[in-house]
């Protein structure tokens, strides 16, 4: 086995930490991580700036990109997943597809339960929109066709 082997083995299982953040709710080791770093967003810590004694969490943070390469966001209660500015529905975050629409929105950070309905989307914006604001909303809404609703599951990385 070369180093190269290693190195990639090594990733992998430190990679897999990133993953166990995000499926463990309630785990000491978490909260120590979120209390010392602070939480970026629900899948994931914040990036340290310390220079001293954060070597092993850096590591594994920077790791990130690879991780959200490979997966995508499975909406489940739609509690942790941000409508806007995850990327979820295997897609880009909508914020990137629509920035009109999102530069718009009333709550730029909403979570999906909060814009979903039994009826389908609830859309809210700061303001009346222009026609052709309404035909983008229209493209947005056509593309978020495919979304079937919220379970009780909680939302999961694939």
């Amino acid at each position: 086995m070369g180093i190269r082997d290693l190195r990639k083995q090594n990733n992998s299982l430190l990679m897999k930490w990133l993953l166990r953040y995000n499926e463990e709710g309630q785990a000491l080791w978490k909260d120590v991580i979120r209390s010392k770093y602070g939480e970026y967003n629900p899948w994931c810590s914040n990036v340290s700036v310390d220079a001293y004694g954060v070597g092993v969490w850096n590591t594994i943070r920077n790791l990130r990109q690879k991780l959200e390469a490979n997966t995508y966001i499975e909406v489940g209660d739609g509690r942790r997943t941000k409508f806007w500015t995850d990327a979820w529905n295997k897609q880009i975050p909508l914020k990137e597809s629509f920035p009109d629409l999102f530069l718009l929105c009333s709550n730029p950070d909403a979570n999906i339960n909060e814009c979903w309905t039994a009826q389908g989307w609830d859309l809210i914006f700061r303001r009346f929109l222009n026609d052709w604001e309404v035909e983008r909303v229209a493209k947005l809404l056509e593309l978020l066709e495919k979304f079937s609703g919220i379970t009780n599951a909680p939302d999961s990385l694939r």
